[in-house]
């Protein structure tokens, strides 16, 4: 049976293929297949530094849009690609935003027709993907660290996408019965890809535990850690037991959850039962943490820009208040720039399957994207108008609404430097550094803001005497 769909990328979603359960899979390092990284879980740590660090998240979403554009051009990507609807435009998208942006790579599970032509194409998410070492074939399914490995349950194996071997392996099972083959895309051309995120990945890291630190620090009422001592009788090497334990538990009192706990430690007394020392509650305060804590933030937040070449404007981010028209299409045009490689690159790798594909006549000449372009002082972006209505011109937004964007708006809203960018596009705008129009876009568009709640949001700011005059970009 051909494998039936449904994306891989959430256990809801597996478990809505037709096929058998997709199994769990445990890793001990003496299984068949190659371990994505040492423990096998290296996606997942990724897909979990992504999801909680606000700065990678946003510049993950970001960075797709950016490859995306506005999709595939001349129509070719409103072809329909398999049995749940799915367009090209679909696929390549769900490649680009939970692939390529986050692993640099993707899976594309292929099914055939009895010519050997590709007819389905699904979407195959790489934290499912685990190659075989022969290097001819893959498993998908959930996979875990614990225990054993085991293969007594209904596995899925398919083979790795080899257009020589189609026809043969469809004989040897029949047509129908063929369960395809997975097209596993690597931009470093190695077995597995590596992250984008993987230098930075203490970094965002970093940034989930920033979060942790001044959530604990409230729950304790922003007390220092403490260390209660108590008198004890223990002497030699019972006493040094006592010590070695003290230091373990010492250790307990570090990170960012344990903010403000509490260590009950032993202390000696003299001959008459008396403890030496009569402070038995003391305080560990850290010094100048506040400047620390804020240093540190803009590292971990430089850092996961640098890996992704991503403008801080295009996050709703600015620096010393410049938050002007003229800085914002820099940034927009550097960004399409930077990312024309990746465009390029995913164009050619799709070509190769689709002209093997019962779509080869419909996408003759093979498919590319629409880059995003620029208009006017709004800031907006231009769709090209579509072949019947030639002559004619529409636009639109990066703020498409789909879930993921909708997450990482609501983060940036609600964090200390969201609201920091939004004082500054206020100054901004009543200093002269921008117009009103594209303060209205930036909140829109980075932030997610109706033009109604923009326009609220950003009142009417009184242009400073200093500033009568200027010219605004």
């Amino acid at each position: 049976m051909p494998y039936q769909g449904g994306r891989l990328n959430s256990r809801a979603a597996i478990n809505q293929i037709k096929l058998e359960s997709l199994p769990y899979f445990v890793f001990s390092g003496n299984a068949d297949i190659i371990p994505y990284g040492e423990d096998n879980l290296y996606p997942f740590r990724v897909m979990s530094a992504i999801s909680k660090s606000p700065t990678a998240l946003g510049c993950v979403k970001r960075q797709s849009e950016f490859i995306m554009g506005n999709g595939l051009a001349d129509g070719k990507g409103d072809i329909i690609v398999n049995r749940d609807g799915d367009t090209l435009n679909d696929i390549v998208n769900q490649c680009i935003r939970f692939g390529y942006s986050q692993y640099y790579g993707y899976g594309v599970h292929c099914n055939f027709n009895s010519l050997g032509q590709i007819c389905e194409m699904f979407f195959v998410n790489l934290e499912y993907i685990r190659k075989h070492r022969t290097l001819n074939k893959a498993e998908y399914g959930i996979w875990r660290e614990q225990g054993n490995y085991f293969t007594d349950f209904h596995n899925i194996t398919v083979d790795l996408y080899d257009r020589k071997t189609v026809f043969s392996k469809m004989r040897e099972v029949g047509t129908k019965d063929y369960k395809g083959q997975l097209h596993y895309y690597s931009k470093d051309k190695e077995i597995y890809p590596t992250s984008p995120l993987d230098s930075a990945l203490i970094s965002a890291s970093y940034e989930k535990e920033a979060q942790i630190y001044p959530y604990a620090n409230i729950k304790n009422g922003f007390s220092g850690n403490t260390i209660i001592k108590y008198p004890t009788l223990s002497m030699g090497e019972e006493a040094e037991e006592e010590a070695k334990e003290v230091q373990e538990n010492l250790q307990k009192l570090h990170g960012a959850d344990r903010a403000g706990s509490s260590l009950v430690v032993p202390v000696s007394v003299n001959k008459d039962g008396e403890p030496k020392e009569f402070k038995m509650v003391e305080h560990l305060s850290p010094t100048n943490v506040d400047t620390l804590f804020l240093n540190q933030n803009g590292k971990a937040e430089n850092d996961i820009l640098k890996v992704y070449n991503m403008p801080k404007i295009l996050l709703g981010i600015s620096d010393q208040g410049m938050f002007n028209a003229a800085s914002f299409n820099d940034a927009f045009d550097y960004k399409n720039s930077d990312t024309e490689f990746d465009r390029k690159e995913i164009e050619r790798d799709f070509n190769k399957l689709l002209k093997h594909s019962v779509w080869a006549m419909d996408i003759e000449g093979g498919i590319n994207f629409v880059p995003f372009q620029m208009k006017g002082e709004n800031n907006s972006i231009v769709v090209p108008a579509a072949p019947e209505q030639e002559g004619t011109e529409s636009t639109t937004t990066l703020n498409t609404v789909s879930p993921e964007q909708l997450k990482a708006q609501a983060n940036l809203k609600g964090s200390v430097g969201g609201v920091q960018g939004i004082i500054q596009i206020q100054q901004s705008v009543s200093q002269g550094l921008s117009t009103t129009e594209s303060a209205l876009s930036v909140l829109e568009l980075i932030y997610g803001f109706t033009n109604e709640d923009a326009r609220r949001l950003l009142g009417n700011p009184e242009k400073t005497k200093q500033d009568a005059g200027q010219t605004n970009f």
